[in-house]
C-alpha cells in the first residue's frame, strides 16, 4: 500500500513483518512485527500510522515512521482487511472469524461489531464513515455500523416496533424500549 502522497509503501510478509519504506529510495523505514504472516496494510491519511493485518489474528496500528505499535486488534481468526476511516480515527477489519469491526485507531478500543454469514474478505468505510462496504462470501453489503444508524435505518424499514420477547432475543444486554419511537 502507499500513502497517500506516495512518501511511503508499505507490504506485508510470510516472514510475520510488514515494512516501511521510502518509495523512492526504497530505503526501510520501520518493521512491524507479528506473530504470524502478515497479508494486509493500509495507511491512514496522513501517513502517519499503517494498520495491519495478520494469520496470527490480529490486526495492529502502528506509527510508520518509528514502528511503534498503538494499538493491537483481537479477532478469533486471521485477519484479512484493514482499512482507516477517512479522518483517521477509526479502523476497520474483516476476518476469518466472519465479523468485520470498527476500532478507535488510537485506543484499540472495540466500537462496533457486525456478524456475517461467511468470512469477511474486504472492508472500506464510506467517505463520511458512517457506512462500511463489506464483502462476505459471495456477497457484498453497504451497511452502517454506528448503533444509531443502524436503528435509524431500520425504523425507516419497520411498521412495528419489536415486541418484549424480540427484544430478549436480539438485545438481551439491553433494558427494553419502543426500537422505533414514532411507531405504536
Amino acid at each position: 500500500a502507499f500513502s497517500a502522497d506516495g512518501r511511503l509503501v508499505a507490504t506485508g510478509s510470510d516472514d510475520r513483518t510488514a515494512r516501511v519504506f521510502e518509495s523512492a529510495t526504497g530505503k526501510e523505514v520501520a518493521r512491524l512485527a507479528h506473530e504470524g504472516p502478515v497479508r494486509y496494510v493500509a495507511f491512514i491519511a496522513d501517513g502517519r500510522l499503517v494498520a495491519t493485518g495478520s494469520d496470527d489474528d490480529t490486526a495492529r496500528v502502528f506509527e510508520s515512521a518509528t514502528g511503534k505499535e498503538v494499538a493491537r486488534l483481537a479477532h478469533q481468526g486471521p485477519v484479512r482487511s484493514v482499512a482507516f476511516s477517512a479522518d483517521g480515527r477509526l479502523v476497520a477489519t474483516g476476518s476469518d472469524d466472519k465479523t468485520a469491526r470498527v476500532f478507535e485507531s488510537a485506543t484499540g478500543k472495540e466500537v462496533a461489531r457486525l456478524a456475517y454469514q461467511d468470512v469477511v474478505v474486504s472492508v472500506a468505510f464510506g467517505p463520511d464513515g458512517r457506512r462500511l462496504a463489506v464483502a462476505s462470501g459471495n456477497s457484498a453489503f453497504i451497511t452502517p455500523w454506528r448503533p444509531q444508524d443502524i436503528i435509524d435505518y431500520v425504523c425507516g424499514h419497520l411498521s412495528f416496533n419489536l415486541t418484549r420477547e424480540e427484544w430478549m432475543r436480539y438485545l438481551p444486554e439491553e433494558p427494553y424500549r419502543k426500537t422505533c419511537p414514532k411507531l405504536d
